[in-house]
């Protein structure tokens, strides 16, 4: 399945990364594997991408809630079967001697007596349930009859050509279950490879001194893989992916939020010599007159130059 195949693409993906910066200083190929395995085991975990924008994998977590959520449909459709079929180990066919109703606040359902013969000794059978399926029988028709051989007294009335639709149940169940399980394991996988990651990279940083360029370096790799992440999953736009996974990284504390850009004020600065003419002033949007000796009073709008 192609989810899967993504699954495989990021942990290959990590490994590129961690590949190309290994040719640094061992200290900052241990920060990078650091770096890349945390951000691996969060992907594990929870998913780089906002799981609810439909484009993503959920994660480790988001996994076993699908499986959760298939195994009930399969226990359910399990217990329903089970308390729907008929016991016994022998079959006959017997002869529908009475249909009842059962009238509901919203519905209508019957259910079925029969009558069988085993050694020319008439016994009577029924149904487990009430349906609206059994409302189409009439009397004098027949129906599979399963009974205990021992004691053709403990019988009931075969329903299992009825009951196709408890199957649909644990059917429903599986199909969600299958590919929650195999999501499962490839989410467990990126977390174990991460976690080891983690682990070669805290030793290979511990036993080498740091680098002054440590720090861009392992920025910079971490950008690298998310936008790795984000390009693998594809979406409706591979942007927007991108500033996704990283709003949830930063969250995690994973990679340092962009500093709010600082905007300057107050009067405008210049050097202390200075030829006459039109400067910008600190809010970029107005000019400002200097005579060569003192700013002056004069002020207009600032205009860009037109482009060639």
């Amino acid at each position: 399945m192609k989810l899967f195949g993504h699954a495989r693409e990021v942990v290959g993906k990590a490994k590129d990364v961690v590949a190309e910066y290994d040719a640094q200083s061992p200290h900052t190929a241990g920060q990078v594997r650091q770096a890349i395995g945390g951000l691996l085991i969060a992907d594990g975990l929870v998913g780089l991408e906002n799981p609810l924008g439909g484009r993503s994998r959920p994660g480790i977590f988001g996994h076993l809630f699908q499986a959760l959520f298939g195994l009930i449909f399969v226990v359910v459709g399990v217990f329903v079967f089970s308390m729907t079929s008929a016991d016994g180990d022998a079959t006959t066919t017997g002869t529908i001697t009475d249909v009842r109703t059962h009238t509901g606040d919203d519905s209508t359902t019957c259910s079925l007596r029969a009558e069988f013969w085993v050694d020319d000794i008439p016994y009577r059978a029924g149904t487990t349930h009430s349906s609206s399926s059994f409302c189409s029988e009439n009397v004098g028709g027949t129906v599979d009859i399963r009974y205990d051989s021992a004691n053709p007294a403990d019988a009931d009335i075969d329903e299992g050509s009825m009951l196709w639709f408890v199957l649909v149940f644990p059917a429903a169940g599986l199909l969600v279950m299958l590919p929650s399980l195999i999501g499962l394991a490839f989410s467990a996988a990126a977390i174990f490879f991460g976690w080891r990651l983690l682990r070669s990279g805290r030793a290979m940083s511990a036993a080498n001194p740091p680098t002054s360029t440590d720090q861009g370096i392992v920025a910079e790799a971490k950008e690298k893989f998310i936008e790795v992440v984000a390009t693998v999953r594809g979406g409706s736009s591979t942007r927007s992916a991108a500033t996704s996974s990283r709003a949830i990284a930063q969250s995690l504390g994973l990679i340092a939020a962009p500093a709010t850009p600082q905007v300057p004020t107050g009067p405008p600065v210049a050097p202390a010599a200075i030829a006459a003419g039109w400067y910008r002033t600190a809010d970029g949007a107005s000019e400002r007159w200097h005579d060569g000796i003192n700013w002056t009073t004069h002020v207009r709008p600032y205009a860009p130059p037109p482009h060639h």
